[in-house]
């Protein structure tokens, strides 16, 4: 149906800041950088500088996290053998994941579940005893593959384990 922002007014407005109307039980979603185009995601983030808007959480120039050819069937091997600080893994928690079992944490993604394992494992809280560090293994999928999940859902499934890796 085509791409508007909420003007200040409340009325909708698209990147060219031309009035914009909903078509009735239109379904509405957020951009991404993984689904939408760069031109429009460009537009938009142009006006929003000249307005002075600021996107409460990263949006516009979120990263994409591109599927590798190692990400086949239900298994990444992307992130085998790579080390991250034990304390990190936590980080997970506030991004949708559970830890399962010593070992594995897993996120539900509708119907399927990623499973990301690692060793040798965390237990308790951030504060209690941790090994150093985790070595991580395979990102498993059940219920989905890899190639049948949304770009955006498999993007944003990858990012979380990307910031593992941050050092900010």
């Amino acid at each position: 149906v085509g791409y508007f922002r909420v003007s200040e007014d409340g009325t909708l407005a698209t990147s060219a800041d031309d009035a914009f109307e909903l078509p009735p039980n239109a379904f509405v979603r957020l951009m991404h950088p993984a689904r939408d185009p760069a031109d429009e995601l460009q537009r938009f983030g142009e006006l929003f500088g000249d307005y002075g808007i600021i996107q409460p959480f990263e949006q516009l120039s979120r990263p994409v996290v591109a599927a590798e050819a190692t990400e086949t069937g239900k298994e990444s091997k992307r992130y085998q053998h790579r080390k991250v600080p034990s304390k990190r893994m936590f980080s997970l928690e506030k991004r949708g994941w559970t830890r399962t079992i010593m070992g594995q944490s897993s996120k539900v993604l509708g119907d399927a579940t990623a499973t990301l394992h690692y060793s040798p494992g965390i237990d308790g809280s951030p504060d209690a005893w941790q090994a150093d560090e985790q070595d991580l293994g395979l990102l498993k999928l059940d219920g989905i593959t890899f190639e049948e999940l949304d770009v955006v859902v498999r993007s944003e499934l990858l990012y979380d384990v990307e910031r593992l890796f941050a050092t900010e």
